[in-house]
């Protein structure tokens, strides 16, 4: 069948403006053709196209960014298309070591898709269309039972610690090692090496209740790097923590990154964004809005 034969199928003779969407099947062409109708309609059609959209539940990730009927959907089917046509998102270890784009600062308005790329990039999610490449495998069609593995060469640090409130500051960080199979004596060698990194040399025998928040975040910290990962995700890691204590972390994170981990900030903190002068890149609808290598956070 032609375009314009299936365009007037599924849409009707414009000027009756009937539309006729009686399945999901059409409902989805009408997704993929919504573009080519006449503006002056596109609006009464959308609504109709939503609905359907819901009633069929089809996945709101059909509808592209470049789909003018992206613009009528509703915030919450907006959140669930975040990704779906975003270009390949690209993390090279070469690149990184360069000193051109070491840390990375992910900015953005809540919901635009600043934590859905740190899902995406764990593997919790998958994308719909486009490929992730890190330190230049293709990740995209990774076999589950692969996953595992990718996730060790990365630490994370969460805005809100995660640690194991019954155990002690080294058995928090320990534990990282525990899963990974490594031996009670690489163990007993690395774990105080990475707490002294991190200033908690005195700290070791201490639980998180007794600790700051700063320290807690230290703890954190520590956990993702003990098993030397290439890439640092950190999801808002100053979100609970003073000015004062934010901009420490900050710094810490700054020498992690000297000794040779890339690490990507997730962040609404502006005053440390711009302090530090690194990569910034802006994400609104899951799409790249600004990527400079030396940016500022100015929405």
């Amino acid at each position: 069948m032609k375009r314009s034969e299936l365009h007037n199928e599924v849409f009707g003779i414009p000027q009756e403006r009937k539309y006729p969407m009686p399945d999901k099947k059409h409902t989805e062409s009408a997704i993929k053709l919504f573009n080519h109708v006449d503006p002056k309609y596109e609006e009464q059609l959308a609504k109709k196209v939503i609905a359907n959209m819901k009633k069929y539940d089809i996945d709101p990730k059909m509808v592209g960014k470049n789909n003018r009927l992206r613009k009528y959907l509703p915030k919450d089917m907006v959140n669930e298309a975040v990704f779906k046509n975003k270009d390949d998102i690209y993390y090279n270890k070469d690149k990184f070591d360069s000193g051109e784009i070491n840390i990375c600062f992910i900015i953005g308005l809540s919901g635009s898709g600043k934590s859905t790329l740190i899902k995406l990039i764990l593997k919790e999610e998958e994308p719909t269309s486009g490929h992730i490449i890190i330190n230049g495998k293709d990740t995209t069609f990774l076999k589950p039972k692969r996953v595992p593995y990718l996730r060790r060469s990365m630490g994370v640090v969460f805005q809100d610690f995660r640690l194991l409130p019954d155990k002690t500051v080294y058995d928090n960080v320990a534990y990282a090692m525990y899963i990974v199979r490594a031996t009670p004596r690489h163990i007993r060698r690395q774990v105080p090496m990475v707490l002294s990194l991190v200033g908690l040399s005195g700290k070791a025998k201490m639980y998180p209740n007794e600790l700051s928040g700063g320290e807690q975040q230290r703890v954190a910290i520590a956990r993702a790097l003990v098993n030397h990962p290439v890439l640092l995700l950190a999801d808002e890691p100053t979100g609970n923590l003073d000015p004062v204590t934010a901009r420490e972390i900050m710094e810490l994170l700054s020498e992690i990154n000297k000794k040779g981990t890339t690490v990507l900030v997730v962040t609404h903190n502006r005053e440390l964004v711009n302090e530090m002068g690194k990569r910034v890149i802006q994400i609104e609808d899951g799409q790249i809005q600004q990527d400079e290598a030396r940016g500022f956070y100015d929405i």
